[in-house]
C-alpha cells in the first residue's frame, strides 16, 4: 500500500510552518533621552542659579555706607558670578531643546530669561569701575593709617623701621592692584558672556531672527544692508545710520543698526 503524502503531516512537501516571533520591542530609553534632557538642564541651571543667590547670604543685612562691605560684596559676585552664567545657559538650552522636540517656541520664556541674563551683564560691566573707584579708596585710608603709625613712630631716615614702612606701603600697592585686575577681569568676561547669552535668548523670540526691518514700501523681509558711498559710511560710522536695500523692489532706506546687520541692536 502506498503512502498517501497528502495525508502524512510534516512531510517534504509541506513542511511546517514555524510560529511568528513576537515583535522586538523598542528601546523606550533611547526615546526617552531627549525629552528628560531638557527638563535635568532645567532643573540643573535653576540650582545653579539659586546656589550664586545663596552664596551672598553671609553677606546679608547691607551695609552700603561701608566701602569693605561694598569690596566684599563685588569680590563675592565676581567670583562667583561663573555659577550663574552656567545656570543661565543650562536653562536657554533647556528651553531651545525643549523647543526642538515639540516644535513649538517658547518665546516669553526665552525673552524672560534673556533679559535677565542681559539685564546681569550691563550690571556686571558698570561695577567694574564702582569696584576700580572703591579698591583706590581703600589704598587711599590705608595709606594714611600707615602715615600716622610711621609718624607716632617717627623712625630715622634709612633705619629698619623706615623700611618695613616702605615695604608695607609697597606691598599693600601690589596686593590691591592685583586683585583689582583678577576680579574685574573676571566681571568683564562672564559681563559679556551674560550679555551675549541674553542678547541670544531675545533674539530667539523673534519670527525671523535673521532680519529685524521691513521695507517702508513693499514691507518685504528680504532687506539687506546696501553699498554705501563715502557720505553714507561717514553717516553711518558716526550716528550707526545704515543704508538698507529691498531685495523684492529694490528700495533703498536708512535704520538705525548698532553692528550694521538688519536688526537694531546685537538682536
Amino acid at each position: 500500500m502506498e503512502n498517501n503524502p497528502s495525508n502524512g503531516l510534516g512531510t517534504q512537501d509541506q513542511p511546517l510552518i514555524p510560529a511568528s516571533s513576537p515583535a522586538i520591542a523598542p528601546n523606550s530609553g533611547v526615546s526617552l533621552l531627549p525629552r528628560a534632557l531638557p527638563t535635568s538642564l532645567l532643573v540643573g541651571g535653576v540650582a545653579l542659579f539659586l546656589a550664586f543667590l545663596f552664596d551672598l547670604v553671609p553677606l546679608w543685612p547691607p551695609q552700603f555706607q561701608s566701602i569693605t562691605w561694598q569690596i566684599a560684596l563685588l569680590e563675592r559676585i565676581f567670583n562667583q558670578v561663573s555659577i550663574a552664567m552656567l545656570g543661565v545657559l543650562a536653562i536657554l538650552c533647556s528651553i531651545w531643546i525643549g523647543d526642538t522636540i515639540t516644535g513649538i517656541k517658547s518665546r516669553l520664556t526665552s525673552g524672560v530669561v534673556g533679559v535677565l541674563s542681559v539685564v546681569m551683564g550691563v550690571c556686571l560691566l558698570l561695577a567694574i569701575p564702582l569696584y576700580s573707584q572703591n579698591i583706590n579708596r581703600l589704598f587711599q585710608l590705608k595709606k594714611i593709617e600707615i602715615a600716622n603709625q610711621r609718624q607716632l613712630d617717627a623712625p630715622a631716615p634709612g633705619s629698619e623701621l623706615a623700611e618695613k614702612y616702605d615695604g608695607a606701603l609697597k606691598d599693600l600697592r601690589e596686593n590691591l592692584a592685583k586683585s583689582a585686575f583678577r576680579f574685574n577681569a573676571n566681571a568683564g568676561v562672564m559681563g559679556f558672556a551674560l550679555f551675549v547669552l541674553g542678547a541670544m535668548g531675545v533674539r530667539y523670540t523673534r519670527k525671523r531672527p535673521d532680519v529685524g526691518f521691513s521695507c517702508p514700501t513693499c514691507q518685504s523681509t528680504q532687506v539687506r544692508l546696501s553699498q554705501m558711498d563715502a557720505t553714507e559710511k561717514s553717516l553711518a560710522l558716526v550716528t550707526r545710520l545704515h543704508t538698507f536695500r529691498c531685495q523684492d523692489c529694490g528700495w533703498r532706506f536708512r535704520r538705525f543698526s548698532l553692528t550694521g546687520k538688519p536688526f537694531p541692536f546685537f538682536f
